[in-house]
């Protein structure tokens, strides 16, 4: 405990008589920390935060492909009426769309 003590006062007094460096450093901890707030903030609403639907783990996404195997951008609304009639593993199923579209 004594060290320790012993180091604190050394390290208060370093820090009262560089008052440049000590300004350097704590800026420096001020913008470290901010930015990992920061940035764990958002990975934590983005990638880790639970999905607000109970069992949201039991979520899943249904897409159309192209003959070549690729997924194009819309399931079409016939598509998916034939797809909700048929279907016996999914206990509902919702369409949404993600774009802008304009009426005419």
């Amino acid at each position: 405990m004594e060290n320790w003590l012993s180091d604190l006062r050394f390290a208060l007094r370093f820090l009262r008589r560089n008052r440049g460096t000590t300004l350097i450093a704590v800026l420096a901890l001020a913008l470290g920390i901010g930015a990992t707030t920061a940035i764990f903030s958002v990975v934590y609403d983005v990638l880790l935060r639970p999905l607000p639907f109970p069992d949201s783990e039991r979520i899943v996404a249904v897409f159309q492909v192209d003959p070549r195997g690729r997924r194009m951008g819309q399931i079409s609304e016939p598509n998916f009426e034939d797809l909700e009639a048929q279907n016996r593993s999914l206990e509902a199923l919702a369409i949404y769309s993600s774009g802008v579209h304009s009426t005419r």
